[in-house]
């Protein structure tokens, strides 16, 4: 009877649904919208550092820094947004310099 009771319990554990694989967060708006946002943020950065405003600038990168973190935390994020991010991170190294 144990038996019986041991292979009807293996036998419903195996039948439970496999779970569903997890989303593209790529293809999701907050993405796309993020790297656009991030973009956007490099180029007023850019702007402010070639016309003189450092202050401005470092700001603008800290502003940008959790959307960094939000686009490069997914499983495989596009080229895009690694783009973007070393946008960000490109301007930071030149205004240590």
């Amino acid at each position: 009877m144990r038996i019986l009771l041991i292979l009807a319990a293996a036998f419903l554990a195996s039948c439970e649904q496999t779970p569903a694989p997890p989303r593209d967060a790529t293809k999701e708006p907050w993405y796309r919208d993020s790297v656009e946002q991030l973009t956007a943020i490099n180029r007023e950065a850019e702007s402010a550092f070639a016309g003189g405003k450092p202050d401005r600038a470092a700001a603008l990168i800290e502003k940008g820094q959790p959307l960094v973190a939000r686009l490069l935390d997914v499983p495989n994020p596009t080229l895009e947004a690694a783009v973007a991010a070393t946008g960000l991170d490109d301007l930071y190294g030149r205004m240590l310099l």
